[in-house]
């Protein structure tokens, strides 16, 4: 699903600012060598907050399974203290129930989280006329204590370049700013909306990380 792709966007962006891999503990402020990415999960207990450990050394594939079977455990109310703690930075998202834009709130002790939106189709100038693109809105809340508003516009810049300039999921985005360390370096990614699946993997020799997905701005 989506989810993994911001997932992975997420821990390119953290390894480039380090400042939103933090905690407050007290007076003291704790940077973090992990990538344990948390993300939001409503079930009929109320939200829930699962954490994906050691994001950056999985695939989209291995993310994709077990944030679902993450998930499922959540909404069976099976989650553990283990599995909702050490978080990094969390993704909160509302994709499937509608909305623009929203204020998420950030969970502490971590200093910052992602908000996604529902995306939709809206016109865009390209400089000659106006297109069609499906675009993704997004809400980055964070601790002003420890981020100031400047860092934090270039850290969703980052996760813009990162997932960026696709016109829909038929069209290939790249994903690799000339930093990345993938050994896997092409991809191809069929996503579904609305339902959650596993995502469909292609790979293909090559120096780029490629897949299919939404125009995020």
């Amino acid at each position: 699903t989506m989810l993994a792709f911001l997932i992975k966007a997420c821990v390119k962006a953290l390894q480039k600012f380090p400042e939103f891999n933090a905690s407050i503990d007290g007076d003291n402020l704790v940077y973090k060598k992990y990538f344990h990415i948390a993300f939001a999960a409503d079930t009929p207990n109320g939200l829930m907050v699962p954490v994906l450990k050691n994001a950056d050394q999985k695939s989209l594939t291995q993310i994709a399974r077990e944030t679902g079977e993450l998930a499922a455990k959540a909404r069976d109310g099976k989650l553990g203290p283990a599995d909702m703690s050490g978080g990094c930075i969390s993704i909160s998202s509302l994709g499937g129930i509608g909305g623009t834009a929203f204020t998420p709130i950030v969970n502490a002790p971590e200093v910052a989280i992602l908000g996604v939106s529902k995306s939709a189709i809206k016109p865009v100038w390209d400089g000659k006329a106006f297109a069609p693109r499906l675009l993704l809105p997004l809400s980055l809340s964070y601790d002003h204590r420890v981020i100031d508003g400047a860092e934090a516009a270039r850290f969703t810049a980052v996760g813009h370049r990162i997932v960026h300039g696709g016109t829909g999921f038929d069209h290939p985005v790249l994903v690799d700013d000339g930093e990345s360390d993938y050994n896997l370096t092409m991809i191809h990614a069929r996503l579904v909306s609305e339902n959650p699946t596993l995502v469909d993997l292609l790979v293909v020799e090559g120096k780029k990380l490629v897949y299919y997905t939404a125009h995020i701005v």
